[in-house]
This record gives structure tokens, C-alpha cells and sequence, in this order.
């Protein structure tokens, strides 16, 4: 999105609703988000885990 000639700059600025702005969004919500994330995936491997021992 970087290069204004690309050829597909003009469909992935569409996709994304605008124009990338990488100060739009400070460290901290990054951080913030990223460990939700996290959380989520963890808690959903040590669920399928779980289900999976029951199952043998």
C-alpha cells in the first residue's frame, strides 16, 4: 500500500476502507489487542485439550 503505482494498491485501499495510517493506532492498543488474542487462542487449546482427553 506503500507504492502508489502498484497495481493493486487501488483494490487493497478499497478492502481496507482507506488510506493506511500506521500512527492511526498507538503501541499500546497493538499490545493490548495482541494479548486478547493470545488469551483466546490459549483458552481454546486448553479446551479442545481437555474435550480431546475425555474423547480417549
Amino acid at each position: 500500500m506503500a507504492k502508489p503505482r502498484h497495481p493493486e494498491r487501488a483494490s487493497m485501499v478499497q478492502w481496507y476502507g482507506g488510506v493506511f495510517d500506521p500512527t492511526d493506532i498507538s503501541p499500546d492498543e497493538i499490545n493490548a489487542r495482541m494479548a486478547k488474542l493470545a488469551k483466546r487462542r490459549a483458552q481454546g487449546r486448553a479446551a479442545y485439550t481437555d474435550a480431546k482427553s475425555r474423547d480417549s
